[in-house]
């Protein structure tokens, strides 16, 4: 199939083949299968499974009760995690042995199955007594056969044999690589001379299957099939029945009480993956069947091919539902390989399902497997599997678009979408289904939200797994494997099949595997706990939450999360920046490369020889240059916003806690919307809107860097600029510079290919609409982008709202408490305290739970002792004589979440009445302390400003102080905030602390908490 202008004539099967596709995911199915049949093997041998369960139990007790829980101290972080790094360690031994039994158990099934294919052709000529075909015994028939060998291209002739005890009227093509053999039967032979045609076309079948390459592939395939039935099924089988067969095999199983409920897991996992590897056989020798008479058909034997078939079809007594899962096709989808070759090259949505679902079977297998034999280092195995099989996932899309590149050069253009989503699609189910899906998770559904874990806000649970993080993390996965397609796809176009552009798509190709490896890496790390991801979603914009609010009433704070934390960490891996930037800019290489091709105008033509013609279009240079324009002009666009963002700022907030963070975060996301629009202007104007698209987002990203610098350098020194106070300082930032190119060159990138692909719906949706359509580019332009903010600025405000959902039913709000006159003027008992200090629990929302107290024993040293114990140490407090008070606690937290909130009760109850010269104290150190740091046991500064704020009308009396805290570790600016309130109701004093980290006070629930403790005080 000719492709370009000096490429020679290159048939259409030139291209990989779906046989070879379905191979590959046979092998994965195997591997995946298999590790988990020699898994389940190693269990039942004498003492594994007893000394599995002891070990597993005794290392787990060196991880905390409490896992890391909700402390902020680093101490506390790192015991945490020396913790879990022993816990690992202690399972290396036994792990690592059942590593080596699953190794030797694929190595086995390797050799036999090598033995097996080695040995396929000498069983095949010994069984049939094949007789050889020369031109001396049979000179008429081994003339025709030569014949028809040249006919069929092959290179190099195989060895025809003869089946005299074969009546049927068919042949066979066997052998392997370096010596294949072409079955002739006796029943064939007559039809040279009675039906030449059908002779013809069966003969040309086969040789087709050498001429495609599959024979090596059907009898691998049959050979791994019947090794892995003999050498890992039948041991699993065994095993699972008679868990006991090496042990006790007389005892009948099922006296075990568990036995029900282990038959029925682990078999109807076992049916499951066998169910699926016998499908994936049977595909792969149908589909090279299909193949073979496409091929047949290209040589003129079409006519024979549809006899055969009819005769054939007339002979099967089999449904015809039967025959789409068997090892060969249909009659009806034999007939349209026949009469439409190209149709072989479609990449199908089924095809690709199948080998998504079995890579994903095989990932699964392989990180359990590699959480085995991987150093135990506490590195997530899945980062390493991720390398391994990207290679496997790019090369699968690369060959559908390169099949449907070849498919469109040929009649309409063939979109690679469907198998995109089919592959997509294909993996979630198998990942569902994976081996790893044990303990408590499901697939992309994750873990529990149980044990603290929170899903995301509005999240549907369905038996305790959140449904629509679940569908978060699939959509994640999604869009992935789409942008890889689409990669691929726009490579294709301007390398198309054949010639040399080939290895230079492949080396396009190659360069998404890394960036799709991290990201892959990344998805597998956080598929386990898709909760996460919420609570994820405002780390890094929280801690200018409260400040923002107060700046602007907008529709939220949907937009700062533009600093999405998986981004963060894909941005963050080594080599993956320039990765991404050489993935998306080798598909614009269609602009620059003047691309014909031959497109006729029947959408079923066959291929034609001849010299192509152009592909109309524009040429590249013109968009480039449009696109690298528009590109600067949006960072220049970026610089002014973020001047004019600076003098707002410094009006509004000048030298406010937290202003530097904020002004960060708003430059970051002003900075990737500048990008996003860019994106959509260019997908409106420009007929290859989408690829100029991503140069003009790199080109304005670079662009960007500089300006944000300069902008810097203005707002230092420059007064009406400045954000707080300082010197004028005309340095260069360059470690603020490397974070924002990373961040902008990945999100932005994005952001403009999402609002591309809008503008272009848009434009589909405006071209199908009636109605007068204007005339003039530029009003149209302006249309599409007038939507297209319309629609975002919606997005926004409904992120903002969705957001801001609880993820259970607002508590039922608390009548505030009277103080009345019958109060007991007395110390409260131990149980009337403990109430009171619970009180608050019915007021909270349902996912808040009990804080453990915390087991750290870092130390921290506070920087302003002179002026600042009296309020940190709480001496206000100590200062009553006599004795002790009656002490009760009560502790909450909203989750196991990085941002997170805690109140603590605690009620102390006196002998004789609260004095108010307690409270007199307690605003005395308040007011003489402003400012204080504290530096942790790890060297880490936290900043507290401290602010008096009117106490609620509750009691006796009452008193309010709040401290707003900043801190920066690894780079990373984060805030919190602590708010301490005391209430004296008679020999009462009920202190409630509200800590917040990295998320606003809950004011609200903070006045219910206060209510019901104060009216719970008899």
């Amino acid at each position: 199939m000719s492709m370009t202008a000096a490429g020679p004539h290159r048939p259409v099967s030139a291209v990989v083949s779906g046989t070879t596709l379905r191979f590959v995911s046979l092998v994965m199915a195997i591997i995946g299968t298999g590790t988990f049949a020699f898994g389940v093997v190693y269990t039942r041998l004498p003492g594994n499974a007893g000394l599995g369960m002891m070990t597993y139990a005794r290392c787990n007790e060196l991880r905390r009760p409490g896992q890391l829980g909700l402390t902020l101290d680093p101490a506390a972080i790192e015991a945490a995690e020396r913790d879990s790094l022993r816990a690992s360690r202690c399972l290396e031994a036994m792990e690592l042995a059942q590593t080596a039994w699953i190794m030797a158990g694929l190595a086995l099934l390797l050799a036999v199955a090598f033995g097996l294919y080695l040995a396929a052709p000498w069983w095949t000529r010994r069984r049939a007594g094949l007789v050889p075909i020369t031109a001396d015994g049979f000179p008429r028939l081994h003339a025709a056969l030569n014949e028809l060998v040249t006919d069929s291209g092959l290179r190099r002739p195989p060895r025809f044999v003869l089946a005299p005890h074969a009546a049927a009227p068919g042949g066979l093509a066997f052998g392997r690589a370096g010596r294949y053999w072409v079955r002739v039967n006796a029943g064939l032979v007559p039809l040279r001379v009675t039906d030449p045609a059908a002779f013809r076309a069966v003969v040309l079948h086969e040789l087709a299957h050498l001429r495609n390459r599959d024979v090596d592939i059907a009898y691998a395939t049959m050979a791994l099939w019947r090794a892995f039935v003999a050498v890992a099924l039948l041991p699993m089988a065994v095993a699972i029945v008679q868990p006991r067969i090496l042990t006790d095999p007389l005892r009948a199983p099922w006296v075990n009480p568990d036995y029900p409920r282990d038959l029925l897991n682990t078999g109807s996992r076992t049916v499951l993956f066998v169910l699926i590897v016998y499908l994936v056989r049977n595909s792969v020798l149908r589909t090279r069947e299909l193949h073979a008479d496409a091929r047949a058909a290209e040589h003129g034997a079409a006519d024979g091919l549809r006899a055969v078939m009819a005769a054939a079809a007339a002979r099967r007594t089999r449904p015809s539902w039967l025959r789409r899962f068997g090892v060969h096709p249909a009659a009806a989808a034999r007939l349209r390989a026949v009469d439409h070759p190209l149709t072989t090259l479609r990449p199908g949505f089924g095809e690709l399902f199948g080998a998504g679902m079995t890579t994903l079977l095989a990932a699964g297998s392989l990180t359990l497997f590699g959480g085995f034999a991987l150093p135990h280092d506490g590195t997530p195995a899945g980062r390493y599997i991720a390398w391994l099989l990207a290679p496997v996932v790019v090369g699968v899309l690369a060959v559908a678009a390169w099949r449907a590149e070849a498919l469109s050069a040929r009649g309409p253009r063939v979109s690679v979408l469907p198998a995109a989503l089919g592959f997509s699609l294909g993996c979630l189910f198998g990942d569902l289904a994976s081996v790893l899906n044990l303990g408590g998770m499901w697939g992309v559904f994750g873990g529990p939200v149980g044990r603290g874990r929170i899903a995301l806000a509005g999240s549907v649970e369905v038996g305790n797994l959140s449904l629509t993080a679940g569908l978060v993390g699939a959509a994640a996965f999604t869009v992935g494997i789409v942008l890889v397609a689409a990669a691929c796809a726009a490579g294709a176009r301007a390398w198309p099949p054949g010639g040399y552009g080939r290895w230079a798509w492949l080396a396009g190709a190659a360069a998404t595997v890394t960036p799709f490896a991290v990201w892959f890496g990344i998805w597998l790390e956080l598929r386990p706990a898709p909760f996460l991801i919420g609570r994820f979603y405002h780390l890094t914009a929280a801690d200018f939450t409260t400040l923002g609010e107060r700046l602007w009433q907008g529709p939220g704070f949907a937009l700062f999360s533009a600093v999405y934390p998986p981004l963060q960490l894909f941005a963050a891996r080594p080599l993956v920046v320039p990765a991404f930037v050489v993935a998306c800019l080798y598909p614009l290489a269609a602009l620059l490369r003047r691309r014909v091709a031959v497109r006729p105008a029947d959408a079923g033509a066959e291929p034609v020889n001849g010299p192509p013609g152009p592909e109309p279009g524009p040429p590249g240079g013109g968009g480039l240059r449009s696109a690298v324009l528009t590109g600067l002009a949006g960072a220049g666009a970026f610089v002014v916003l973020t001047l004019v963002l600076r003098a707002v700022l410094h009006q509004a907030a000048y030298d406010a806690p937290g202003i530097v963070s904020y002004h960060s975060y708003a430059q970051l996301a002003l900075a990737i919307a500048v990008q996003a629009v860019v994106g959509g202007v260019l997908a409106a104007r420009q007929r290859r809107g989408l690829m100029l698209g991503q140069i003009a987002a790199l080109t304005c990203a670079a662009a960007v860097i500089v300006g944000e610098q300069g902008a810097s350098v203005l707002g230092r020194c420059v007064p009406p600029l400045r954000l707080r106070q300082g010197t004028c300082n005309a340095g260069i930032d360059l470690a603020y510079a490397d974070f924002l190119l990373d961040a902008v060159v990945v999100q932005g990138v994005l952001g403009a290919l999402a609002v591309g692909v809008l503008v272009l719906l848009l434009k589909r949706a405006a071209a199908i609409l009636p109605g007068p359509v204007p005339a003039r580019p530029r009003v149209r332009s302006a249309i599409l982008t007038a939507t297209t903010a319309v629609l975002v600025a919606v997005g926004v405000a409904a992120g903002s709202t969705l957001t801001a959902m609880t993820d259970t039913p607002a508590a039922v709000a608390v009548p505030a408490p009277t103080r009345s006159g019958a109060a007991v003027a007395r110390v409260l008992t131990q149980a009337e305290a403990q109430r009171v200090a619970d009180a608050a629990r019915p007021v909270l929302p349902r996912h808040w739970r009990t804080l453990p107290e915390s087991t750290s024993s870092g130390t921290a040293v506070l920087d302003d002792p002179e002026h600042c114990t009296a309020l940190v140490d709480e001496e206000y407090l100590t200062g009553q004589d006599g004795p002790e008070p009656v002490i009760a606690h009560g502790r909450w937290t909203d989750g196991d979440k990085i941002t997170t909130s805690s109140i603590k009760v605690t009620v102390r109850s006196y002998p004789q009445p609260v004095p108010s010269a307690m409270f007199t104290a307690a605003e005395n150190a308040q007011q003489a302390c402003r400012r204080f740091t504290y530096t942790t046991g790890e060297g880490t500064q936290l900043h507290y400003t401290v602010s008096a704020v009117s106490p609620p009308a509750l009691g006796d009396q009452a008193w309010r102080v709040d401290f707003a805290m900043t801190a920066e570790s690894s780079g990373m600016s984060f805030q919190g905030a602590l708010v301490i309130v005391l209430v004296r109701i008679g020999h009462t004093l009920v202190q409630v602390t509200y800590d917040a980290f990295s998320e606003p006070v809950d004011e609200e629930l903070l006045r219910k908490v206060l209510d019901g403790a104060a009216g719970a005080v008899p």
